[in-house]
């Protein structure tokens, strides 16, 4: 009986390391300049050149961002903030979608754009919805805004940027100066969103 507690042990002891393990790929690691035998590939020119280091053993691209924050920069509304208007909106009669909004817009103020609000909702692994919420009228968007692996790598937004940032979780860092090299085929994508439709950024 010893025996079989003590291997019983064991497998759960792997199971959890086996577990961690295959947490998500993506990672905010952290300069670490005590090491130096990390090498960062540099995307303009395909060669491998000594760089600021990494921890965790993940290499990193050079990227030349077109896009920044501060060049979609525009006025935070400071007036009374509306409540969502859920008139015409094809969810309206689902009481749990009604209540995420109220509640996602009673806990958050204006975080993108301006005048809305970002809710986010997790559904599954490495996936994730967003919805958007005007503040100004209280109208809900409905239109399509379907980046490329869903945004399952995360959004970074401003509340004074009309600028967003889907699958943002590919940079290392704010400065976009890197990417992660992995998942393969996987890139930020960048969108402005203008009327109730969003226009990718080339």
């Amino acid at each position: 009986m010893p025996k079989f507690k003590f291997a019983l042990i064991g497998l759960i002891f792997l199971s959890c390391e086996s577990s961690d393990e295959k947490e998500s790929p993506i990672s905010q690691p952290k300069i670490d300049s005590t090491t130096d035998n990390i090498e960062v590939v540099d995307s303009s020119t395909g060669h491998i050149s000594p760089s600021e280091v990494y921890e965790n053993d993940t290499l990193f691209e050079k990227y030349d961002s077109k896009y920044s924050f501060e060049d979609f920069e525009c006025k935070v509304y400071d007036g009374k903030l509306a409540t969502p208007i859920f008139e015409n909106n094809p969810y309206a009669e689902d009481p749990e979608y009604v209540s995420f909004i109220r509640k996602g817009c009673e806990e958050n103020g204006i975080n993108y754009a301006g005048k809305y609000t970002v809710i986010h909702k997790a559904c599954g692994a490495f996936c994730e919805h967003i919805f958007i919420v005007n503040r100004e009228d209280g109208t809900i968007f409905t239109g399509e805004f379907e980046p490329n692996n869903g945004g399952r790598y995360g959004y970074d937004y401003r509340a004074n940027s009309q600028l967003i940032i889907a699958n943002s979780e590919m940079f290392p860092d704010p400065s976009h100066e890197y990417i992660l090299r992995f998942p393969p085929n996987t890139l930020p994508e960048f969108y402005v969103l203008k009327a109730n439709d969003f226009d990718q950024l080339e």
